[in-house]
């Protein structure tokens, strides 16, 4: 019987204090951050993880997205503003912008958005509903859009005009994956593919989650 009852305290006894570090650890978060705190990052992070989630189960569409970004080419090129692949020229040949413009994409993006939203929650709290119903309304516009009228994204035309268009203009071969040619990553990595649709180029969330960032930004 005293061994059994060693046996138990020994047992016990490492599990009350994990129950009482367990109990601390939450008194000590509800503290710090109100019910709304805790509510308000769940709402976020499960509409966050429901955007990617669909993007990335949006079926792949690879030669409509490939003659849809065509078309759009087309008609800026008609409307004489096609100006990317002189802007993809230039930064490909420039190592500080061409390396600046890639970290900053790959990995600055989603931090900042969620580095200020935490800022403007605590600080400019009367500001902070309306930026956040932008971001997730143009984040549910963006997949309606995406499941509707796939586009490739310029660094994709070469490859897929090898499969879908022999007779390619030239422009479609100019574009170079800057990310890939000069970081060697990959956007769609097997690691990532799960959460991203290749064929989302339009509308472009980095530029118009950055642009509700900025604009953010000056309003607060």
């Amino acid at each position: 019987m005293t061994g059994r009852r060693v046996t138990q305290s020994g047992i016990m006894g490492p599990m009350a204090r994990l129950a009482a570090e367990t109990d601390g650890f939450w008194q000590g978060l509800s503290a710090r951050f109100s019910k709304r705190d805790l509510l308000e990052g769940a709402i976020v992070a499960v509409a966050f993880l429901l955007y990617f989630g669909v993007r990335g189960a949006v079926i792949d569409r690879p030669e409509a997205a490939y003659w849809h970004a065509v078309d759009i080419i087309k008609a800026q090129r008609a409307l004489r503003f096609f100006w990317e692949d002189d802007l993809n020229a230039w930064v490909k040949d420039r190592w500080f912008w061409a390396q600046a413009m890639n970290l900053s994409y790959f990995y600055l993006h989603f931090p900042l958005i969620i580095v200020f939203g935490i800022w403007l929650y605590y600080f400019r709290r009367e500001k902070y509903t309306l930026t956040r119903d932008a971001f997730l309304a143009s984040g549910a516009i963006a997949l309606i859009v995406y499941w509707l009228y796939p586009v490739a994204p310029p660094r994709a035309l070469p490859e897929l005009a090898q499969q879908f268009d022999p007779n390619a203009p030239s422009y479609v071969y100019s574009f170079v994956d800057t990310l890939q040619e000069k970081l060697g990553y990959a956007y769609d990595t097997e690691s990532t593919r799960a959460f991203v649709n290749p064929y989302a180029a339009m509308p472009s969330l980095h530029f118009g989650w950055d642009l509700l960032l900025g604009l953010g930004i000056i309003w607060a």
